[in-house]
């Protein structure tokens, strides 16, 4: 078994969870793609534009995003291949 291939296939697993607490959180994929765009566009535009709370709150929800999904991963990860459940970590 490959180093990264438990990796992916949790990843795989929880892209169902993934979408669900998408929606919970950015309401609509729309809501999604607007998070990304905010990430994108520089702050100091938003500033000018009027939408700098706009662009921290959706950062705010995209960065909080990816690290609860990143955090749930590693946690199945770590309770999944740990030494003492399949004996299969390095």
């Amino acid at each position: 078994m490959g180093p990264y291939l438990p990796w992916v296939i949790l990843t795989l697993v929880n892209v169902p969870i993934f979408i669900l607490y998408g929606k919970l959180l950015f309401d609509d994929f729309q809501g999604f793609l607007d998070a990304i765009y905010f990430w994108i566009k520089p702050d100091f535009v938003s500033l000018f534009d009027g939408q700098l709370t706009e662009d921290w709150w959706a950062e705010l929800k995209l960065g909080l995003f990816v690290a609860t999904c990143g955090a749930l991963v590693a946690a199945e990860y770590h309770f999944v291949v740990a030494p003492y459940i399949l004996g299969i970590a390095d």
